[in-house]
Formats: structure tokens, C-alpha cells, sequence
């Protein structure tokens, strides 16, 4: 007599019954992804600022040509700052960032005596 070997391997009926339940534990888990999608891009956002709020548009005062300098410079990239939201001695700094950033774009680079100007004007506006 023959013997029937049993093989260790599980048929592929005990496969298909168990692949066949696998997207049913999956479930809850899909439920709560979609949910949290649904609810992020049905939730009521604020409006994205496009400029910082310390940034006023102003126009330079004045037709000095460190005025025209500022404006001339300053607006290629935002909205013309505020001269009074810095301290006078805080400009400086602040010049030699935005000069980094103009380069960083493309602009030719300011001469010391364009960013001079610019940065006295924004000094003695601040001042006042």
C-alpha cells in the first residue's frame, strides 16, 4: 500500500483563503488614511501671505538719489520695507543679506557705493 504523503507545503486553496482575507484587515487602516486626507483638504486654511507682514510697501521719500538707489534696487525683488522696522544699525546686515540673495538670482552685483547709499538711506530713515 501506498501512503499518502501529506506535502508541508499549504495548498493553493489555503493560499487563495488567505490572500483573500488580507484586504479586509486592511480596511480600517484605508478607512482612517482617506479620512485624514479628506479632512486635511476639506479644513478651512488661512490665506498664504506672500510677503511678510513687517513688510509695508512704502515709497521712498524723497528724490535724493540714495532714494532712487532704494527703490530702484530694493523693489526688483518685494515690497519696498519700512525703514522704521529696523533700528539704524541693524540695516547693514541686512543689506549684505539681500545683496547675497540678488546674486543668488542672477542680478549683477551692487558696486560698495550703491549698497552704501542704500544703506545710509535706510539708516536716516529709520531715524526719523
Amino acid at each position: 500500500m501506498r501512503r499518502k504523503s501529506r506535502s508541508v507545503a499549504p495548498s493553493w486553496k489555503t493560499l487563495v483563503r488567505r490572500t483573500s482575507r488580507t484586504p479586509l484587515n486592511l480596511w480600517p487602516a484605508t478607512l482612517c488614511v482617506l479620512l485624514l486626507l479628506w479632512g486635511g483638504f476639506c479644513s478651512e486654511a488661512s490665506p498664504r501671505q506672500t510677503e511678510p507682514e513687517s513688510m509695508v510697501s512704502v515709497s521712498a521719500s524723497g528724490d535724493s538719489p540714495e532714494a532712487r538707489q532704494f527703490q530702484r534696487v530694493c523693489s526688483a525683488c518685494h515690497a519696498l520695507p519700512d525703514p522704521h522696522q529696523k533700528s539704524p544699525e541693524n540695516w547693514g546686515p541686512v543689506i549684505l543679506r539681500m545683496e547675497g540673495h540678488r546674486r543668488n538670482k542672477g542680478f549683477d552685483p551692487l558696486s560698495r557705493s550703491e549698497l552704501r547709499q542704500i544703506r545710509d538711506y535706510l539708516m536716516e530713515r529709520s531715524k526719523q
